[in-house]
């Protein structure tokens, strides 16, 4: 069962892709360049702590983004000679299991930006590009 367990977390944090993860780093880009990286407002937290836990959130955010689309397209990844390979595609990963996961990183996404007001601008963020990052994995990558 121990066995069992850890083969899906295996399989789940490769779906989730996290070599993609260093795309997120970006986000201090500004900070690092305006000077700001380590500096600390009187009334809320070091702008370092709230880019980071934005990074974090992209991460989740992205990869749950990456789950989904894995579960859309699987029968066409079943099809291709790499993506064949992929967890959800050779039938590793459960696609109950896959969903699941994806929709409650999609959730705690939603719910730690929405409460936390010094987050506002990450949930413009969140609030756009979930619905757009669906809509691409949906269909509109098919044109491209």
């Amino acid at each position: 069962m121990l066995y069992k367990s850890r083969r899906f977390v295996y399989l789940i944090l490769k779906s989730a892709r996290p070599r993609q993860w260093i795309k997120n780093l970006a986000l201090y880009a500004p900070l690092f360049f305006s000077g700001f990286l380590f500096f600390k407002p009187l009334d809320g937290p070091a702008y370092f702590w709230i880019v980071t836990y934005a990074v974090l959130l992209f991460s989740v955010l992205t990869s749950s983004i990456y789950l989904i689309n894995d579960l859309i397209d699987v029968k066409e990844d079943r099809q291709h000679p790499f993506k064949k390979h992929r967890p959800i595609a050779s039938g590793q990963l459960p696609v109950p299991l896959a969903l699941t996961v994806a929709l409650l990183g999609l959730a705690l996404v939603f719910f730690l930006v929405v409460n936390f007001a010094c987050l506002f601008p990450i949930a413009v963020v969140h609030l756009f590009c979930t619905p757009n990052a669906l809509c691409y994995s949906h269909q509109t990558h098919r044109y491209f």
